[in-house]
C-alpha cells in the first residue's frame, strides 16, 4: 500500500506477483510518502520513501495476526415459544421490502391484499421492536420497510397479548415481532416514476422513525399505474364486529378475477396516512392514526351469464362499463397501558366515507344506465380495564358503535314489468344503527386450572328505511319499509383451562337469553319477537409433541342470528336486476364445527407442513327462493323450512428448502365438498359442489446471481344440482420469473404468466410477459419496467358458483412502458 501524509491517507496500492516483483505509480508530490507491506502470517512492514534512494530490499519476517472477533449467528434460533428467522439469509436478489422476504420464511404466506397467515391463520399482532404502531393496517410498514433495515423476524407462537393474561390464558393464534438492525432507525423510501400508454405517473414517500419509545410511519402515495397502494391501508386484524350498512343497493358491478391489478386496473389513487406511537411514564402508550383514501377505478368487461334452472337455463350477454369512486377518511386514538400488573385500554374510531358509482351496460340493443352513492358515517369507541384484588383478576370492558349510512341506486331503463319501461326507478334506503355492551370477567388460578367467568349485556338498535321511486313518483306500500330492529342479549360464561406439560385443555360453557324485536310502521305483520336461550359450548384439545409436532382438535356449536339486513317486508331493488323481499322471521342458525389439524415444523432443516379437516354442519330455519325471469332479472323470496347446509374441507401445505442445492420447494392445495338445499322457481332441489384445488412454488438458484422462480396451480370445481346435471370449470395459472443480475450494478428480470379456463360452453387462455431492467448506483435504482409487452386488450375469465356459470371478456390496460426512481433517505 502507499500511503501519504501522518494521516496515512492511501493513494494506490497492489499485490505481488510469485516473486515478490510489485510496482505502484505516483505521479504527484512525492513528500511524505510510506510503502507499507502486510499479509497473513507476516509481520508489517512500514518504509519512507527517500527521493535519494530509488532501491529498496524488502524482507518479511514471520509473525502473529490477532484477528477481531467475530459473532456467528445461525439463520434461525429457537427461544421457549419464540421463532427468530435471519432476514439476511432469507434475502435474495431484488427484494426491496420486508414483505418480498417474508414470503419465503417457513409457515408465512402473504396473499394479494397483504393479509399475513402461519400454517393458514391470520396472525393477531405485528409488532416493531415490540410495539403496535399499526393495528391491523400492518401492510404499511410491511410493504415499504427496507427490507436491509431488518435484522430478523419473530414468530410468537401461543402469544398472549394481554400481559397480565400472560399465565392464566392460553392463546393459539400467533403474532410477528420485527427487531431492526439500529436501535434507533430514521429512513424514508422514496419513489417517482413516469410512463406512457397512457400518460403515466406515481410519487412515493414513506417517512420512518423507530426508536425504543417512539415510533412513527406517514405514507403519501400516488399513481395512475394500476398498482393498488390502497391495499398498504387494508385492515386484517379488526377485532371489533364491523356494522352491516354498506352493500344494500349498488350498480352491476364488473367482475375481478384473480389477476394482478395492473393488468386490469384504470385507475387514479392516492391516499394519505400518518401514524405515531409515543411510550410516556408509566408503561402508557398513545396511539395516534388517520388517512385519507381516494381511489376511482374505472372497469369494462363483456360477459355471459347462465343460471341452470328447471326448465330451460335463462342466458344473457351483457357489456358493462363501471366507474367507482372511494373517499374515505379514517381517525383512530388509542390510549393504552399494558403491563404485568396493570391492563388499561381506550380506543376510539371515526370513519367517513362518501363512495359512489356509475355504470353503462349493453344489452343487445338496450342499454341501461345505473348511479349508486353510499356515503356513511361511523364512531366507535371500545374500553378495556383489568385490576387485581388478591388472587382474582377482574375485567371490566364496553363498546358503543354508531354508523348512518343513507344510499340509493338509480337505474334506467327499469326491469320487473313497471310501466312506462324507459322511465328512471330510484331507491333510497336509509340505515342507523346503533349497538353497546358492558361485561365483567373474573380470572383465577385454581390448583392448576385457569377459570373464566364472565357475564354481560348487549344491546343493538337498528332502523331500516327505504322508498321506491317510479319517475320521481313514490310507489306503493308494498315497496317501502319503515323497520326496527331491536336485540338484548344477557350471558353468562365459563372457561376452564389447563396445561399439563405440552398438552392443553380448553372448555368453554356459555350461556345466554337473546330477545329480539321487530317492528315496521308499514307492514304491521311485521311486528313480532323471538326469544332464545343458546347453549353453546366449545372444547379445544392442543398437543405439542416434541419440539416439532403440533396437533389441534376443535369442536363448538354456535346459534347465530340475522340482522337487520335480511329482513325487509316490502320489496327492495338492490341492483337494476335483483328485487329482493324477505317476509321471514329473522334468520337463525345452528352450526356444529369440528376441526383436526396437524403441524410440523422444524426450523433447523427448513421444512415446514401441515395439514386440517374441517366440518362443518349448518341448520337453517329459512330456505331462499330464487325466481328467474327470461331477461336474467332475479326475484329473491324466503320460505320458512329448516333445512340443513353440510360442508367438509381437508387444507394442506408445506414449504422446504434445500440449502446444497439451493432449491426451495412449495405447496398448497386442498379440496372442499358442500351440499345445501335452495328453492329454483319455486322448486326445492339440492345443490352439492365439489373443488380441487393445489399450486405449487419452487425457486432453484441457477448460479451465484441468477435464479428462477414459478407457480403453477389448478382447480377444478363441480357443481350439481339434481335432476339438471352437472356443471365444470378447470382451470390453471402458471407464472414465472427469471431474475439475473449482469454486474454489481445492472439488474434484468423476465416475467411471465399463464391462464387458462375451461368451462361448460367456453375455453379461454391469456400469456403475458413483462421485461424489467434495473440500474444500481450508490444506493439508488432506476428501473425501467415494460408490462403487457405481448399487448393483449382481453382476459377471458369463467366462474361458477351455485347455480350460476359466468364467463367474462376483461378489458386490460394496454402495453405500457414505466421510468422509475427509487432511493432510500437515511440509508446509511
Amino acid at each position: 500500500m502507499l500511503l501519504k501524509g501522518e494521516k496515512k491517507t492511501l493513494v494506490g496500492w497492489n499485490k505481488t506477483d510469485k516473486s515478490g516483483r510489485f510496482l505502484l505509480k505516483y505521479t504527484e508530490n512525492a513528500d511524505s510518502l510510506i510503502i507499507s507491506i502486510k499479509t497473513i502470517g507476516y509481520e508489517e512492514i512500514a518504509i519512507p520513501i527517500n527521493k535519494s534512494n530509488y532501491s529498496y530490499d524488502i524482507v518479511l519476517k514471520k509473525g502473529i495476526n490477532t484477528l477481531r472477533e467475530v459473532v456467528v449467528r445461525p439463520p434461525v434460533t429457537k427461544k421457549k415459544d419464540t421463532l427468530s428467522y435471519e432476514v439476511d439469509f432469507f434475502t435474495q436478489i431484488g427484494d426491496r421490502t420486508l414483505s418480498d422476504v417474508m414470503k419465503r420464511i417457513p409457515g408465512l404466506s402473504i396473499d394479494l391484499s397483504g393479509k399475513i397467515t402461519y400454517f393458514g391463520q391470520p396472525i393477531e399482532k405485528y409488532y416493531i421492536e415490540g410495539l403496535d404502531l399499526l393495528g391491523g393496517q400492518y401492510g404499511l410498514a410491511n410493504n415499504n420497510l427496507p427490507a436491509d433495515k431488518v435484522a430478523r423476524v419473530e414468530i410468537l407462537e401461543n402469544h398472549q397479548p394481554v400481559r397480565m393474561l400472560d399465565s392464566l390464558r392460553f392463546n393459539e393464534r400467533t403474532s410477528i415481532n420485527i427487531r431492526l438492525k439500529k436501535k434507533y432507525t430514521t429512513i424514508a423510501p422514496a419513489r417517482a416514476g413516469v410512463g406512457l400508454d397512457p400518460l403515466l405517473g406515481l410519487a412515493e414517500f414513506i417517512p420512518m422513525v423507530f426508536s425504543p419509545k417512539n415510533q412513527f410511519i406517514a405514507g403519501l402515495k400516488a399513481n395512475n399505474t394500476g398498482e393498488n397502494i390502497a391495499i398498504d391501508l387494508d385492515d386484517h386484524t379488526n377485532i371489533m364486529k364491523p356494522l352491516n350498512a354498506a352493500g344494500w343497493v349498488d350498480i352491476v358491478r364488473v367482475s375481478i378475477p384473480n389477476l394482478l391489478t395492473e393488468r386490469w386496473r384504470f385507475n387514479q389513487t392516492a391516499y394519505g396516512s400518518v401514524n405515531s406511537l409515543n411510550k410516556l411514564k408509566n408503561d402508557l402508550e398513545v396511539r395516534l392514526q388517520a388517512s385519507y383514501l381516494f381511489d376511482q377505478v374505472n372497469s369494462s368487461e363483456e360477459s355471459k351469464t347462465t343460471y341452470h334452472i328447471p326448465g330451460k337455463p335463462v342466458t344473457f350477454t351483457e357489456s358493462n362499463e363501471t366507474r367507482h369512486t372511494v373517499r374515505t377518511t379514517n381517525l383512530r386514538a388509542e390510549l393504552s397501558q399494558n403491563t404485568k400488573k396493570r391492563h388499561l385500554s381506550n380506543t376510539f374510531k371515526f370513519t367517513l366515507d362518501n363512495s359512489d358509482g356509475r355504470g353503462r351496460i349493453k344489452r343487445e340493443t338496450l342499454y341501461v344506465n345505473q348511479v349508486t352513492g353510499v356515503p356513511s358515517l361511523s364512531v366507535e369507541n371500545s374500553f378495556t380495564h383489568l385490576q387485581r384484588f388478591g388472587a382474582q383478576l377482574f375485567q371490566i370492558s364496553s363498546e358503543v358503535s354508531f354508523r348512518n349510512s343513507p344510499m340509493y341506486l338509480e337505474s334506467s331503463p327499469s326491469f320487473f314489468n313497471f310501466i312506462p319501461g324507459d322511465a328512471l326507478t330510484r331507491q333510497d334506503v336509509q340505515v342507523k344503527e346503533m349497538e353497546g355492551g358492558v361485561h365483567v370477567s373474573m380470572y383465577r388460578n385454581l390448583i392448576g386450572v385457569g377459570y373464566l367467568l364472565k357475564s354481560g349485556l348487549l344491546v343493538q338498535k337498528h332502523k331500516m328505511q327505504s322508498d321506491l321511486f317510479f319517475n320521481d313518483e313514490l310507489l306503493s306500500n308494498e315497496y317501502r319499509n319503515d323497520l326496527t330492529l331491536s336485540s338484548g342479549k344477557v350471558f353468562l360464561d365459563q372457561r376452564f383451562e389447563r396445561k399439563w406439560n405440552d398438552f392443553i385443555v380448553k372448555v368453554s360453557l356459555p350461556l345466554s337469553y337473546v330477545m329480539i324485536t321487530r317492528k315496521d310502521a308499514i307492514h304491521i305483520r311485521g311486528n313480532s319477537m323471538q326469544q332464545r336461550v343458546p347453549f353453546e359450548p366449545e372444547i379445544v384439545l392442543h398437543y405439542a409433541s416434541g419440539k416439532n409436532w403440533d396437533l389441534i382438535a376443535q369442536t363448538d356449536r354456535k346459534r347465530n342470528f340475522g340482522s337487520i339486513r335480511d329482513v325487509n317486508y316490502g320489496y327492495l331493488l338492490t341492483n337494476y336486476r335483483n328485487m329482493v323481499i324477505k317476509d321471514s322471521p329473522i334468520p337463525e342458525s345452528i352450526q356444529q364445527r369440528t376441526s383436526f389439524s396437524v403441524k410440523y415444523n422444524n426450523p433447523y432443516t427448513y421444512f415446514s407442513s401441515w395439514i386440517s379437516a374441517v366440518f362443518y354442519h349448518q341448520k337453517r330455519n329459512l330456505m331462499y327462493n330464487y325466481l328467474i325471469n327470461p331477461d336474467g332479472s332475479r326475484i329473491i323470496t324466503v320460505n320458512q323450512d329448516w333445512n340443513a347446509l353440510r360442508s367438509l374441507g381437508l387444507l394442506t401445505g408445506l414449504k422446504h428448502t434445500f440449502l446444497t442445492h439451493k432449491v426451495s420447494l412449495g405447496f398448497t392445495g386442498g379440496w372442499n365438498g358442500t351440499s345445501q338445499n335452495v328453492m329454483l322457481s319455486s322448486n326445492p332441489v339440492t345443490q352439492t359442489s365439489n373443488t380441487l384445488h393445489g399450486a405449487f412454488t419452487w425457486r432453484v438458484k441457477l448460479i451465484d446471481k441468477v435464479s428462477l422462480n414459478g407457480e403453477n396451480g389448478l382447480s377444478q370445481t363441480n357443481n350439481r344440482i339434481a335432476e339438471l346435471g352437472k356443471t365444470s370449470l378447470f382451470r390453471q395459472k402458471h407464472n414465472f420469473s427469471l431474475l439475473g443480475s449482469i454486474s454489481r450494478e445492472h439488474r434484468m428480470k423476465v416475467e411471465g404468466e399463464y391462464y387458462r379456463f375451461s368451462a361448460v360452453s367456453v375455453v379461454n387462455h391469456s400469456t403475458f410477459w413483462n421485461l424489467t431492467y434495473t440500474f444500481l448506483w450508490n444506493r439508488k435504482e432506476i428501473e425501467l419496467r415494460w408490462s403487457n409487452v405481448l399487448n393483449n386488450k382481453r382476459f377471458g375469465n369463467s366462474t361458477l358458483s351455485d347455480f350460476t356459470e359466468y364467463n367474462q371478456s376483461l378489458n386490460l390496460r394496454p402495453s405500457q412502458l414505466l421510468v422509475a426512481f427509487r432511493w432510500t433517505i437515511g440509508a446509511r
